[in-house]
């Protein structure tokens, strides 16, 4: 390892652990037995995380023809794959500070 990684790593003082609505999903689908309704189950307990879920599966790139209303019904359109993608996205973009005059990752993430 160069000189320079290794003394970026020693000067990382802590890093950001995932939410534990986060962690508890990703432990969810890592079991293949694990259905839609668990994974929503556990969404729902977080109301910024449901409503993210509904409005990517209510999306013109999941092109469902229909509104989709419940949240065991958006993980089916979204898919485990995606969900696991889109928890782990929203719990980076949630890790980072807010500053005032920076690059704003949520506002990033909303686009």
């Amino acid at each position: 390892m160069s000189e320079k990684a290794q003394k970026f790593i020693n000067n990382i003082k802590s890093l950001p652990t995932l939410r534990p609505i986060a962690a508890k999903i990703m432990q969810l689908l890592h079991d293949k037995n694990t259905s839609a309704y668990q994974i929503a189950k556990i969404i729902q307990m977080d109301q910024s995380l449901t409503a993210l879920i509904l409005k990517l599966a209510n999306s013109s790139f999941y092109g469902c023809c229909k509104e989709i209303s419940t949240l065991r019904h958006a993980v089916i359109i979204i898919g485990l794959d995606d969900i696991k993608n889109i928890v782990l996205c929203d719990a980076l973009i949630n890790s980072f500070p807010v500053r005032k005059g920076s690059f704003d990752y949520r506002m990033f993430w909303e686009h």
